[in-house]
């Protein structure tokens, strides 16, 4: 194809498709580009922080998080995800949504902010007080977000939500870089965060027709329930499951341990689960469109996960290659001790990945009772090794323990896989095995052929990481396609050309 003719393909994806596969690409390329251009951003931010700032800011401004999500979490309604799932029009349900949502994040505001002195005392670090007191505000302003950009992801209007997620982020990124150049501690990512949910609810009304008014109507509020429990549920137990390393660092550590331990595990879960996480709203939406359709939810989740596989091993493998001088010239070397959990904490995310692209399937065809008994298996892993193991090893001992925990939530995620599509264990190892030697054989490369290359042109420092980076990149990308077209049947062609045609 021309340039000219790529890029109108290209084009074409900002606009809505009646054709549901379409759509589906189209929804799938903008939800990703969404959320690469929002971490590329916050990477930034995070690099310019780092710089400014030092791990124990990192560490207390995680805390202060902690405690706000944990309030969050634990009066969940999940009524924005029951609004998705629902077949039939939801406008009547839209004014108690809002409404419900409201009250729900007031009432959590005011305990955040009288239960502060509480978090300090759990974690013997009364210094978070007032910054968990402050975040309270930044909870108290989501509740009035517009209930109308929820029907972004149920209408596939993935277009519209590019827009209001980067605009989100630029701000808060920009008020947070503008404060810690002023303040340079931890009240700049205070101020930061606050700020970016005052835009949130700002641009939801500039960039969404609906205007929500304040009433409950108890039939719609009960039937939102009924399915919006089980997501509450899963909810709760995602975060005791995603949370409780956080928790048991917080208690038994630093906070500079659980900075350290924060930016490794951004960094090092950003290729496989970010890539996998992106385009969960769609997947959501297009299975719960097609639920009733067995066979095409197995053909679009093989598709699916071989397109998310082909990028995410590989991704993770670079990383795991390039981490040290990635953490040594880009963070700084008061940054190093990261270096200890970033091996654990990518296995981790692969294991991650895999759940990510797992779970849509089931909260689309109304199975959210599967994703929590899931997350329930995690939970247990978590209680019996994370704090032994911590207590041992420190941060490390944490990485090691996350991966068992995500380990037992992939293997009963993929038993019900099976039982619901007929796709397990086998059916993911055939998925993954091509990307799996791919990657191997890529830092196979690196380690043999281009690190000899750029020793003998004496590239340093940033210089020699990009080159790395492009070389694996491109070295990776013709041993996909070669292996691909001689030995798997051509998957990866089928997807990429199931891709182009529905651009």
């Amino acid at each position: 194809m021309s340039p000219i003719a790529i890029f109108y393909k290209l084009k074409n994806i900002w606009f809505l498709s009646s054709d549901l596969g379409q759509q589906t690409v189209r929804g799938g390329i903008l939800l990703f580009a969404t959320r690469f251009v929002i971490k590329l951003i916050q990477f930034a931010r995070t690099i310019v922080l780092a710089r400014l700032l030092f791990p124990a800011d990192f560490g207390l401004f995680g805390l202060a998080v902690m405690v706000m999500a944990f309030a969050d979490t634990f009066f969940q309604t999940g009524f924005d995800q029951a609004l998705v799932h629902e077949k039939k029009d939801v406008t009547p349900y839209l004014d108690t949504a809002w409404t419900v949502n409201i009250i729900r994040y007031s009432l959590i505001a005011v305990l955040l902010f009288a239960g502060a002195p509480l978090a300090g005392a759990f974690f013997d670090n009364q210094t978070i007080v007032p910054f968990v007191q402050a975040m309270s505000l930044s909870l108290f302003l989501t509740g009035f977000v517009n209930i109308g950009v929820s029907l972004f992801n149920k209408n596939m209007e993935f277009n519209r939500r590019f827009v209001l997620e980067v605009l989100i982020v630029v701000g808060e990124v920009a008020v947070t870089i503008v404060a810690a150049l002023l303040l340079k501690n931890v009240w700049a990512l205070i101020i930061g965060a606050i700020t970016g949910r005052l835009i949130a609810v700002i641009l939801s009304f500039i960039l969404h027709p609906y205007r929500p008014r304040f009433t409950v109507n108890m039939a719609a509020a009960r039937h939102l329930l009924s399915y919006g429990k089980w997501v509450g549920l899963a909810s709760i137990i995602a975060f005791v499951s995603t949370q409780g390393d956080y928790f048991t660092i917080g208690k038994l550590l630093t906070p500079a341990d659980l900075g350290f331990y924060q930016l490794a595990f951004g960094l090092a879960l950003l290729p496989a689960v970010e890539f996998a996480r992106a385009p969960g709203a769609l997947f959501i939406a297009l299975f719960s469109k097609m639920q009733d359709d067995v066979v095409f939810l197995r053909r679009a989740f093989v598709k699916i996960a071989s397109l998310v596989a082909m990028v995410a091993l590989p991704a993770s493998a670079g990383l795991w290659w390039v981490a040290d001088l990635v953490v040594r010239y880009v963070y700084g070397e008061k940054w190093l001790p990261m270096l200890t959990v970033i091996t654990p904490l990518i296995l981790f995310g692969l294991v991650k990945a895999v759940e990510y692209i797992i779970t849509p399937l089931f909260l689309g065809i109304g199975r959210p009772k599967l994703v929590a008994m899931a997350q329930s298996a995690q939970l247990v892993v978590m209680a019996l090794v994370l704090i032994p193991l911590t207590m041992a090893l420190g941060i490390r001992g944490t990485a090691i323990a996350m991966v068992f925990a995500g380990l037992t939530t992939t293997l009963v995620l993929t038993i019900a896989l099976r039982r619901q599509i007929r796709i397990g264990l086998w059916g993911l190892l055939e998925i993954v095995w091509l990307p799996f030697f791919g990657s191997a054989l890529m830092i196979g490369l690196m380690s043999l052929v281009w690190e000899p290359i750029f020793t003998i042109f004496d590239f340093s420092g940033l210089q020699h990481v990009f080159a790395l980076v492009v070389a694996g990149a491109v070295s990776y990308g013709a041993l996909a396609f070669i292996m691909d077209a001689s030995l798997n049947k051509r998957r990866l062609f089928t997807s990429v050309t199931w891709i182009k045609e529905n651009l």
